[in-house]
């Protein structure tokens, strides 16, 4: 439907680098990606961080597994 947009508000390559830039940014996203292999902490932990914190946040989870 025309008015439905979607735009990469935050991109991040490690856990951590998310977490802090969610504690940062004014406007949360209503959905993050999140890949289950990433540097840091990795995506299990980071997914139970955002249900915590954040528990309006969606998110989906992609892997290379």
């Amino acid at each position: 439907a025309s008015g439905n947009h979607l735009s990469v508000d935050l991109k991040c390559f490690e856990g951590l680098e998310c977490l802090e830039s969610l504690k940062q940014i004014d406007d949360l996203p209503e959905i993050i990606l999140i890949d289950l292999k990433m540097n840091g902490i990795v995506g299990n932990e980071l997914i139970k961080e955002i249900q915590v914190e954040y528990p309006q946040i969606k998110y989906v989870v992609i892997s290379s597994f």
